[in-house]
C-alpha cells in the first residue's frame, strides 16, 4: 500500500489540517508523536524552575553527587576569603611594650575570626604574666592573659575574637609580659579567616 504525505485542498482551493490526536500519530520507530513529547522539557518546566529561589535546592542534588575529594579546598585561602593557620614570628618580649608577633593586612571588608595563642619561655622571671592582645589598626579589640607563681615556662595563653574589618585595615597580634627583661617566647600560632 503506497504513503503519502500530501496537502489536502477543498474544491474552492482552500487548504485542510484534519486534527487528530497526538496518541493516534505513530511514528517511524513504532511510538506515538504523544509519547515522544512528553520526555522534553517544556517552557512551563523552565519557568518554574526558574522561579525557584535559590534556583538549585537540595532535593535537585544527588546522594554523594558531592563529596569532600571533589571540592577543591585551595580556593578556599583566595584574596577576598582567606584561610590562614600559621605560626606566628615568636619575638622576645618584656612587660615595657606590645610586641607584635603576627600582621595582616585585610583583603576585602567582611567579619573575620582571629585566634592567637603563645606560650612564654622558660627564661622569664616567676610571677610575671603573659598578656596576648588583638588589634585592629592599633586599637585592642581582644586581649587575654595568663599568670603563674611556678614555672613561667607553664604560661600559655590564648585569645580569639570576631571583628568587622574594612578592606586594607591591619590586624595583629602582639604579646608583652615577663618582667622588664628580655624573655623568649614558643609556640605562636594564629589562626585567621574571613567568616562573612
Amino acid at each position: 500500500m503506497a504513503t503519502y504525505i500530501k496537502t489536502l485542498k477543498e474544491d474552492n482551493g482552500d487548504i485542510t489540517y484534519p486534527q487528530t490526536k497526538a496518541g493516534a500519530v505513530l511514528l517511524n520507530n513504532g511510538s506515538d508523536l504523544e509519547t515522544e513529547l512528553s520526555q522534553y522539557v517544556t517552557a512551563e518546566d523552565i519557568a518554574s524552575t526558574s522561579a525557584i529561589t535559590p534556583p538549585v535546592q537540595t532535593n535537585m542534588i544527588a546522594d554523594g553527587a558531592v563529596t569532600s575529594d571533589k571540592i577543591d579546598w585551595t580556593t578556599l585561602s583566595g584574596d577576598e576569603w582567606p584561610l590562614i593557620n600559621t605560626t606566628t614570628s615568636n619575638k622576645n618580649i618584656n612587660n615595657q611594650t606590645d610586641y607584635v608577633q603576627y600582621s595582616f593586612t585585610v583583603p576585602a571588608s567582611g567579619r573575620y575570626f582571629v585566634s592567637f595563642t603563645q606560650q612564654l619561655g622558660s627564661n622569664a622571671a616567676s610571677g610575671y604574666g603573659l598578656t596576648l592582645k588583638i588589634k585592629l589598626d592599633g586599637a585592642v579589640i581582644g586581649q587575654s592573659g595568663a599568670a603563674i607563681t611556678g614555672n613561667a615556662a607553664y604560661m600559655y595563653a590564648t585569645v580569639s575574637c570576631v571583628v568587622s574589618a574594612n578592606a586594607q585595615q591591619v590586624i595583629t597580634c602582639a604579646s608583652t609580659g615577663g618582667s622588664t627583661n628580655s624573655a623568649t617566647t614558643t609556640n605562636g600560632r594564629v589562626s585567621l579567616a574571613r567568616i562573612a
